[in-house]
């Protein structure tokens, strides 16, 4: 049905940021009964680039992995991960393929989502179990993440806290490993995310 595409499409979207060269965007059609018949998906990059693009962003991904194992707790590793994607990265609403990963792993610059499905790809390579979370923050759409340590759950906003360092000049972890009742000050789940666990102390 037409009501459940909307879930079905942005939760796997939102469970593999491998699929990068995938807009989130799509277009569907839908009969008299309103059941879902057809959906065409619009793709990132061409065909002719993809062998380079995908090289591109899979070794980007284990640079990030093998040097977050050197590491041998859990949050070290996360942490390590928190700080390099940071420090690749400068927020920017007009980088190219901006809804993905690949954007916040190759360019330099991303938002929300790129930070994000970053991490998450680089947490889940680690062994660390991680989430992408939509909702809004500061009146406007936003994405996080959400992480498993040592069997505890826990809030990570990398956009903001890379925002907060390139303005005080060092590394602000006012959005890392934070529970619900912290975010809750300036962050709200989407429906879909509201599903995800909690984060309790």
């Amino acid at each position: 049905m037409e009501s459940d595409l909307e879930d079905t499409m942005n939760a796997l979207f939102n469970d593999h940021p491998e699929l990068f060269w995938v807009n989130t965007a799509y277009k569907y059609a839908v009969d008299s009964n309103n059941v879902v018949h057809k959906i065409q998906l619009n793709f990132g990059i061409s065909e002719s680039d993809f062998t380079n693009v995908q090289a591109s962003y899979e070794n980007a991904v284990k640079t990030i992995v093998s040097e977050a194992a050197a590491y041998s707790s859990a949050v070290d590793r996360e942490k390590y991960i928190y700080d390099k994607i940071c420090s690749m990265n400068t927020y920017n609403e007009c980088s190219a393929m901006n809804q993905s990963a690949y954007s916040a792993l190759t360019s330099g610059s991303s938002v929300c989502a790129g930070y994000a499905r970053a991490f998450q790809i680089a947490c889940l390579q680690s062994g660390i179990p991680c989430y992408y979370v939509t909702g809004t923050s500061r009146g406007q759409n936003h994405a996080w993440n959400i992480v498993q340590i040592d069997g505890k759950y826990y809030n990570v906003d990398l956009t903001w806290d890379d925002c907060l360092s390139e303005t005080l000049g060092y590394n602000s972890y006012y959005y890392f490993n934070k529970n619900d009742l912290e975010f809750s000050l300036d962050h709200s789940r989407s429906a879909l995310s509201s599903q995800l666990v909690s984060c309790v102390d």
